[in-house]
Order: structure tokens, then C-alpha cells, then sequence
């Protein structure tokens, strides 16, 4: 019997499964994996952290784009500030610990999932594409600018609140992680609970922008949000996961 036992863990170990007490998220609805692993743990959920920093920041770009657009200042290089961003993501998730996390990869997949998705919140009919502005970045952008100074500011700020909202998604998952590799235990109920209050927190501050134009895409938002990041956990919680992606 021992003999067995200790070829049944050598092949657990050959496939890629158990050396570090690894299992697919529970839940059903999530990519990825968590692991008892204390170092690669943390060092997946600071990468998660720094993902959703990152998502932040190319949203603030986007928006001091689309806001000097609006107000007639010059223009800033949206590129250059989305590649400064990208390179402080890129410089402090420090990998040694997970390295099947792939910075470089995960922030052009970011900033893809971002630009696309522009048009779920700076959707004005009556303002001009976003992607006709002259700089080097504003091409890959969807939507379209504000054309009254309310719209402009409600737009802004929805545009914060979801920055805020993706940041607590991935809050929710790197406690869950967190806890996992402290207790060997999972609580999929509370990382439901977690998601579910981030979320009517995000709506609550979307609603409060009773100055938008209306075209602003609160399900849709929500549908991105959870379609991108529910099945993309495992590139940033993947130890001994197969190689995953954002779904385009």
C-alpha cells in the first residue's frame, strides 16, 4: 500500500497536480487555481492587485484623453500613458515565486480587453469617435466624446467607478486565495457574498450620475466584467494551471 501511495504522488506530481496542494477554483464559474503554497500564494495575489492597479491607470488615461478632448486643452500622448503604466505594472509583479504569471502578457491583454470596451461607457451620439482624435493611441479606442459638460463629467466619473469596480473583483479573488492557502479550505459562498457586494457598490455609484447621457452600458459593464475576469483568473492564479487568456 505504501509503495502505491508513493507512485500514485510521484505521478500527481509528473502531470502537474499536487506538488503544491493546488486545485481548480471551486465554484464552477472561475478560471484558475488555488494553492497552499505560501510564497507562490501571495505572489499571485499581489500580481492580481497590481493587474487590477493597472486596469486603473489605462482607464485614467483614457479618460484624460477623452476629458481634453472635450474641453479644448491640448492633447496628451494616451499611449505614452498607457505604456507608463505598463512598465510600472510590468516592474513591480515580480514572478520568482509564480512564474507561470506572465506580466508582459497580461498587461497587452488588459489594455486590449480596455480599449474595446471604451464604448460601454463613452457612448455620446452626438460627440465625435474617440478613435479620430490625433494620438498615437486614441485609434485602438471605441466610443465617443462627451458633447455637454454634464455628460462629460457623469462619463468621468462612471469611468472611475469602474476602475473600482474591477479592483475589488480582484480583491475578492485574492482573498479567497489568501484564505485558501491559510485554512486548505474554500468558502465559495463568501467569495460570492465579496463579488455581490462589490458590484452593488459599483451600481450604486453608477446610478448616482443621473446627469448621463443614458447610453452608458451598466449590464453591459457588469457582462464584461464577469465574462473577462470570472474565466481569466488563471492568469494571474495558476499555479499548475494551463495557460489561459482573457475571452476576446
Amino acid at each position: 500500500m505504501r509503495t502505491k501511495a508513493v507512485l500514485t504522488a510521484a505521478l500527481a506530481v509528473a502531470i502537474g497536480y499536487g506538488t503544491a496542494g493546488a486545485i481548480s477554483w471551486p465554484g464552477g464559474d472561475d478560471g484558475g487555481f488555488l494553492t497552499l503554497d505560501k510564497a507562490a500564494s501571495k505572489c499571485e495575489q499581489k500580481a492580481a492587485g497590481n493587474i487590477g492597479k493597472l486596469a486603473g491607470a489605462i482607464i485614467k488615461c483614457q479618460d484624460k484623453l477623452v476629458q481634453n478632448a472635450f474641453k479644448q486643452k491640448p492633447q496628451i500622448d494616451e499611449q505614452a500613458c498607457e505604456n507608463a503604466a505598463i512598465t510600472k505594472y510590468t516592474t513591480k509583479t515580480i514572478t520568482t515565486d509564480c512564474p507561470c504569471v506572465n506580466p508582459a502578457g497580461n498587461a497587452a491583454v488588459a489594455e486590449s480587453v480596455i480599449n474595446g470596451a471604451g464604448n460601454l461607457v463613452n457612448c455620446d451620439p452626438a460627440g465625435g469617435n474617440i478613435s479620430d482624435l490625433p494620438d498615437n493611441g486614441a485609434v485602438q479606442i471605441t466610443g465617443t466624446l462627451p458633447s455637454t459638460k454634464d455628460i462629460a463629467k457623469a462619463e468621468s466619473k462612471i469611468g472611475k467607478a469602474v476602475s473600482k469596480y474591477v479592483a475589488g473583483w480582484f480583491k475578492c479573488h485574492a482573498t479567497g486565495a489568501k484564505n485558501y492557502q491559510k485554512t486548505a479550505a474554500y468558502d465559495d459562498s463568501a467569495e460570492e457574498t465579496c463579488e455581490s457586494t462589490n458590484q452593488t457598490t459599483f451600481e450604486a455609484a453608477f446610478n448616482a450620475q443621473t446627469l448621463r447621457q443614458g447610453c452608458e452600458d451598466l449590464a453591459g459593464i457588469e457582462s464584461a466584467t464577469f465574462t473577462q475576469l470570472e474565466s481569466a483568473a488563471s492568469l494571474n492564479f495558476c499555479l499548475q494551471s494551463p495557460s489561459g487568456a482573457f475571452v476576446q
